[in-house]
């Protein structure tokens, strides 16, 4: 007997790794644009993520290998800029910041023609600190109406 290979979309994965991080904040919006529309204009970081990201104010990006990029990100209130590790798939990206302070994971899927589902979370990996989930949960409803509001139909 064998068993059935399983396999998740690129929103289902991210709910998957998003569930080991107690703080994990986690929403998910189905936008009337194109999926290869919508995974463009989330990847072109430098442009979109300060549209995107409330906390983010400028984003500087450097290709590593094949989808795999080493990004600075400019928070609001803050000089000094935080490193990110950041690994982009077709429709999956994971972003960790430098000693995995912080985690950031996007992804998205076609819901048929002209329509996509965009998912999101951001989490600090470290358990004791699941407490900050409501925080998190807050900052991805927000980025997430940001990004319906500014991503062209």
């Amino acid at each position: 007997m064998t068993w059935p290979a399983p396999e998740l979309d690129a929103c289902a994965r991210l709910r998957v790794v998003a569930a080991a991080y107690p703080s994990a904040g986690i929403s998910e919006i189905s936008v009337n644009v194109p999926f290869d529309d919508v995974w463009q204009w989330i990847t072109n970081f430098e442009r979109n993520t300060p549209r995107m990201d409330t906390i983010v104010r400028k984003v500087r990006l450097r290709r590593v290998a094949e989808g795999e990029y080493r990004m600075l990100v400019w928070l609001r209130w803050s000089l000094l800029p935080w490193p990110f590790l950041v690994t982009v798939e077709p429709g999956f990206c994971m972003m960790q910041a430098r000693a995995r302070a912080f985690l950031v994971l996007m992804a998205a899927v076609s819901e048929g023609p002209g329509r996509t589902r965009y998912a999101h979370a951001e989490a600090v990996p470290v358990r004791r600190l699941g407490f900050l989930r409501r925080r998190f949960q807050r900052m991805v409803e927000a980025d997430l109406a940001r990004l319906a509001s500014n991503i062209p139909n």
